[in-house]
């Protein structure tokens, strides 16, 4: 069975091979006074050159075995150019060059390949590179690598890497429980009735100053005391930042103004404190002191949070805290027991995180999660970096 289909495909090579020699013969196929080659022009297609030459498209084929330097069919390009006798296709148009450099002395490029005689007729021959230049083909790059010499450049200093930090515009705090929160006003109402407001809102105000048009204000809404899980004690109560607003228009006493830009929904009560312009760059610092402490509040008291996330922690000012701190949460290990001997054993402390200081009080401070490994949770212990 295998030797009768090499023998029926040997046939039809063998036909489709001589197809166009035997039309040019009688000369019905081919139109006459047709010069070769043919050089393709814009739009051609192997397709159209055999309908146009030999009034059946389907013969766009056996054009393309006698011419094998196209290596794609579907890839003829402007000024290749097309032999349709094949005795034309195996006659060489010009000398080859056999020697090791050209007449202008450069490199040769790389010769089209000798293709294999095939039912009769010739095509083995070497375009010469102009032949090439103009037909198309693969030419043969020798790239000649360059080294670069250049000595060493050492650094006198630490580089100090910027962090920039969106977060940091946003000043929710745990503000002392045994201190008064200062403020010197809150929103009254809004233009229109509605309850909650955003940005570009415009809203009225009470305050307790006298303010310019264009002055600024944070808002604020008090939320619940924050315990420290250390000693059971009140670290403060939780202030969300909100927002910010500013002032458009003063009338007798009632001002109106226009929230700039809200983290959250804003509404009638809330606080108003004088704003504090703070930049969105931090420098990472590491802590000289050695201290330990508490995650006490997660952001939106979710049960647990990851990168990019808002912590609280039961260290601050007075124990020297400062925006950019460094700082590594651990987790406590677990309780486990010894297979053999049947002991409980607590397993080691592992650090699941790292934080970046963004605000501080006076003993509680909010931090951003730099980086977790695994999810944090309240009541994780915190070091500075490196300790």
């Amino acid at each position: 069975m295998k030797i009768h289909l090499i023998l029926l495909s040997l046939c039809l090579s063998l036909f489709s091979s001589v197809l166009l020699a035997d039309d040019n013969a009688d000369g019905t196929a081919l139109k006459p006074n047709v010069s070769q080659p043919y050089v393709v022009k814009p739009g051609d297609t192997l397709w159209d050159i055999a309908d146009h030459f030999f009034k059946d498209p389907h013969r766009w084929m056996q054009i393309w075995e006698r011419n094998l330097y196209i290596t794609n069919p579907d890839l003829i390009y402007p000024g290749n150019k097309i032999w349709f006798d094949p005795n034309a296709v195996g006659k060489p148009l010009a000398k080859a060059t056999t020697d090791s450099t050209n007449a202008d002395n450069t490199a040769p490029v790389a010769a089209a390949p000798h293709y294999k005689k095939s039912a009769g007729i010739n095509h083995a021959r070497i375009m010469t590179p102009d032949e090439i230049k103009t037909v198309g083909g693969l030419t043969l790059v020798k790239p000649s690598p360059r080294i670069i010499v250049k000595e060493v450049q050492r650094v006198e200093q630490d580089i100090q890497p910027i962090i920039v930090l969106p977060e940091l515009l946003r000043r929710t705090m745990i503000f002392p429980a045994d201190e008064d929160f200062p403020t010197v006003g809150y929103i009254l109402d809004s233009t229109e009735p509605r309850i909650n407001y955003g940005a570009n809102d415009v809203v009225y105000l009470r305050l307790g100053i006298t303010p310019k048009v264009g002055d600024r204000f944070d808002i604020f809404r008090r939320g619940h005391v924050v315990e420290d899980i250390a000693n059971g004690d009140d670290l403060g109560v939780l202030m969300h930042h909100l927002g910010q607003i500013q002032v458009i228009e003063t009338q007798g006493g009632i001002y109106k103004g226009r929230i700039l830009f809200a983290f959250t929904e804003i509404s009638r009560g809330d606080l108003l404190q004088p704003a504090v312009d703070i930049g969105q760059k931090i420098r990472p610092v590491v802590s000289q002191y050695n201290m330990q402490g508490r995650i006490v509040y997660l952001q939106d008291d979710t049960n647990e949070v990851s990168s990019n996330q808002i912590v609280g922690i039961n260290l601050g000012s007075r124990q020297h805290l400062q925006p950019g701190m460094r700082f590594s949460v651990f987790r406590q290990g677990r309780e486990v027991t010894d297979q053999r001997t049947g002991n409980t054993v607590q397993l080691p402390k592992e650090r699941i995180a790292q934080l970046v200081v963004l605000s501080a009080t006076s003993n509680a401070a909010m931090a951003i999660v730099t980086e977790a490994r695994s999810p944090i949770n309240l009541g994780d212990s915190v070091r500075p970096y490196g300790r």
